[in-house]
């Protein structure tokens, strides 16, 4: 085959690999589906599972915004969820990270009066699962979309790898990242290529959603413990101090 032509064909196979998800009028919703007006929601359709048992998910825009949502080859971080012996909501779907860079170029767009079906995790016909009670969530920053409850079916096994992998980090408090980076809390991360997860937990604690005095006095304290990280720990140090002038630069 001509070389260009190849090359034709094999950037259509990855772009329909990566092809965005599709926004559609609300008026296109399931008449059982409502939009809220002036409000953005989340809406799991417990009672419609597709034949693979994944429930349709839809994230509505009622209000007069765009948003934009963060993806990796196109889904959106839409994760299973279920409560604990605690009582707290914890996910039940691990995640794997990609390690190519354009995994993460698409960004969904749901614009105002339109919405979003997603297909909400649920385990293998092959897996069996124990019913409890479920939720999902979108798990991006700067937005809190979480659907209603209802009943589904949860693995033992997705809620102990989803503990333990790359994304419990970005999601865990202060308390939870300190431990992670002074080696009191090991995590043993089975979903991906990001094994050391002792370096980003460090690398996490330069991040503006926690006090800057607070994060440099552990930071200060992971230098002393363990000092083949100085380096890590000279990043993040760096990084906190290049914010903290900003801030008090813009106060001037």
């Amino acid at each position: 085959m001509n070389p260009y032509l190849l090359s034709l064909v094999l950037f259509a196979l990855v772009s329909g690999l990566h092809a965005r998800e599709v926004d559609l009028a609300n008026t296109q919703l399931p008449n059982h589906i409502k939009p809220v007006s002036g409000k953005i929601v989340l809406v799991a359709d417990y009672a419609k599972k597709g034949e693979d048992r994944r429930i349709p998910v839809y994230l509505i825009n009622g209000s007069d915004k765009s948003i934009t949502l963060d993806s990796q080859d196109g889904d959106v971080y839409l994760k299973l969820e279920t409560k604990g012996a605690d009582g707290k909501w914890q996910r039940a779907q691990p995640h794997a990270y990609s390690w190519c860079g354009n995994s993460y170029m698409n960004s969904p767009k749901v614009r105002a009066g339109h919405y979003l079906k997603i297909s909400g995790y649920q385990p293998a016909k092959d897996k069996g699962g124990m019913d409890r009670e479920i939720r999902y969530t979108i798990y991006q920053r700067d937005y809190n979309f979480t659907s209603n409850a209802g009943r589904g079916l949860v693995l033992e096994s997705d809620i102990d790898l989803a503990s333990r992998d790359a994304m419990v980090l970005e999601w865990a408090d202060f308390d939870f990242v300190s431990k992670v980076a002074l080696g009191e809390i090991t995590l043993k991360n089975e979903m991906d290529h990001v094994k050391d997860l002792q370096a980003s937990a460090i690398y996490i604690l330069a991040e503006p959603r926690f006090d800057s005095k607070k994060s440099l006095q552990v930071l200060k304290k992971v230098g002393e413990k363990f000092p083949k990280r100085h380096e890590a720990v000279k990043q993040s140090t760096l990084r906190i101090q290049e914010a903290q002038k900003k801030v008090s630069s813009a106060k001037k």
